[in-house]
């Protein structure tokens, strides 16, 4: 069939747009697909990483990238609900479009066996050889004598492997590492076993391969993925320091989500009580002067057009464990779950109080850096004249002892002159030795804290504080996502302890009055083009009640 002369110029315009992005690539392939926002907004990371111009900022709201660095982002951890195309992205499209555009690359994907593996690599294939491909990338061309399903070379000297866990990887290269869905089912993430096996496979053996392209251009990975377990790959990739120096972008898609409607508004007195929002709405008018509104919000299904939101809930009602992990990529071990994770409550980023009537630095401490010991966690905690309490910062990291005294001090050094209180260490025996040696140190108060429960204990005795909704967290911080999964698979996670650093902080602060005074910094601390902290330095000292900027404006 021979196309008129406005056909062949669509077809070009086609041709042209898929060479110059992965969502033309789509377009092209699937012409009849219609494109939800979501998947848009998963191309887009897709195609910038493919172009190595992904950056720490992308996905981020403007208020946001100003609190972070901008820097090239080469690892991309995706984790989206089941049937939700992931694997039609990740593992068949994607890689199709990043050989056929260069393909002198090397390509490796991965999946939790040899024949799902095999069943991407055929697609692959059979998608490279469509004519639309030669259309597009006329270098492209795959080797007459290597076009095996689980391998296969390019005339230019690429390569593509697709591999199950266990396979092997001698002798081949990867420009670009995809791991996708690493385990199979339930059963295979709840054993130690396995997911030790995958983790040691990935370590040993992918990420070994790892290497620039002939152009120079760093490595990618890309691993996409439903959570099965707090300890599965994607929770491991998050306790790594790769993923705390920031060298990881997560997008993380929720079935069901909370969507803010701008501009509509709904009065606090038209909430029932047992309501989160009543209580974000008693706290805006606290701190707003009596405005009384909050924006409205809706829960969302992510795609609705497939998923709706009835059936979604339906989903949640039968089984809400199962639905936390697949779902809602918040995973939890049965008989963890003590803290709900409705109950935090959280500030803006961007935003802090102006003064807090009391400011801790709460910490859980162990001295070794090797990988299978437990970290330190040093969290920045603040008090304020209603009681709530405020999570500013929270440092957590493997150290050894040397290191771990100088990121106290240095910590300290910082926040004195905002009205830091003490460091309060717990008096044990990881924590007695940097008790004493922080006592030497000039201009540093640190407090030994004395514990006589168990962990379970201590955190039961402050339950009630982040319950009833006067505990606040950032908005947006890098940490909050292993925060939140530690906090909601203990006590039978694998790491307690920042859950055991905010237990010392809640109960330190929640013994303090919250009347009095404001603490009053020398003048000569105070840098008042600090405008992130000091919202209002005229009324600084003057024993006004602190505002905040943009709550409730």
């Amino acid at each position: 069939m021979s196309l008129t002369a406005q056909q062949a110029a669509q077809h070009l315009l086609r041709l042209k747009a898929a060479e110059e992005g992965f969502l033309g690539w789509v377009r092209l392939v699937q012409p009849k697909w219609v494109l939800p926002s979501f998947h848009k907004h998963l191309i887009k990371a897709l195609d910038l990483l493919e172009k190595n111009e992904l950056t720490s900022h992308y996905g981020k709201s403007a208020a946001e990238r100003q609190k972070i660095e901008k820097v090239p982002v080469r690892n991309l951890l995706i984790t989206m609900p089941p049937r939700h195309g992931k694997s039609t992205y990740g593992s068949v499209l994607f890689p199709a479009y990043f050989m056929a555009k260069k393909p002198n690359r090397f390509l490796m994907s991965t999946s939790y066996n040899s024949q799902l593996a095999t069943d991407f690599g055929r697609q692959v294939r059979d998608l490279c050889q469509e004519p639309v491909v030669s259309q597009t990338f006329p270098d492209f061309e795959m080797s007459p004598d290597s076009r095996a399903v689980d391998q296969w070379r390019t005339t230019s000297g690429g390569a593509a492997y697709f591999i199950g866990v266990g396979g092997t990887t001698s002798g081949r290269a990867a420009n670009m590492l995809i791991f996708d869905d690493p385990f199979k089912s339930r059963e295979e993430a709840e054993s130690a076993t396995q997911r030790n096996k995958v983790w040691n496979y990935y370590v040993s053996a992918l990420s070994t391969r790892l290497q620039p392209d002939n152009e120079g251009t760093p490595p990618s990975q890309i691993h996409i993925q439903t959570r099965w377990h707090p300890d599965d790959l994607a929770g491991r990739l998050m306790q790594t320091d790769d993923w705390n120096e920031g060298r990881w972008l997560h997008i993380n898609f929720k079935a069901i989500e909370d969507l803010e409607i701008p501009g509509e508004k709904v009065s606090r007195a038209q909430l029932p009580k047992d309501d989160p929002q009543y209580l974000e709405g008693t706290k805006l008018q606290k701190l707003s002067h009596g405005k009384r509104y909050i924006t409205k919000t809706v829960k969302t299904a992510l795609w609705d057009e497939r998923f709706s939101l009835e059936d979604l809930e339906r989903r949640q009602r039968l089984n809400p464990r199962e639905f936390a992990s697949l779902y809602q990529q918040t995973p939890y071990i049965e008989g963890g779950n003590l803290i709900r994770s409705h109950w935090w409550r959280t500030y803006p980023s961007d935003m802090k109080p102006e003064r807090f009537v009391s400011l801790i630095i709460a910490c859980d401490t162990a001295f070794k850096a090797k990988e299978d010991n437990d970290y330190s966690v040093m969290l920045v905690m603040g008090l304020d004249t209603s009681g709530d309490i405020y999570v500013v910062e929270n440092h957590r990291g493997r150290y050894e002892f040397p290191e771990l005294k100088r990121r106290m001090i240095t910590l300290n050094n910082l926040w004195r002159g905002k009205g830091l209180r003490g460091i309060y260490i717990e008096d044990k025996a990881s924590g007695q030795s940097l008790i004493q040696e922080l006592k030497r140190e000039s201009g540093v108060s640190v407090i030994p804290y004395k514990v006589s429960n168990d962990k379970v204990s201590r955190l039961n005795a402050v339950l009630p504080l982040i319950e009833g909704g006067r505990v606040f967290l950032p908005s947006t911080a890098n940490w909050l996502d292993n925060f939140y999964d530690e906090c909601q698979t203990f006590p039978s996670g694998t790491y307690d302890d920042q859950v055991d650093a905010l237990s010392i902080g809640l109960d330190v602060l929640a013994r303090t009055p919250a009347t009095g005074e404001y603490y009053k910094p020398p003048a000569f601390t105070l840098d008042f083009n600090d405008k992130s902290f000091w919202s209002n330095p005229k009324e600084f000292g003057k024993g006004k009640k602190p505002t905040w900027k943009g709550w409730g404006e």
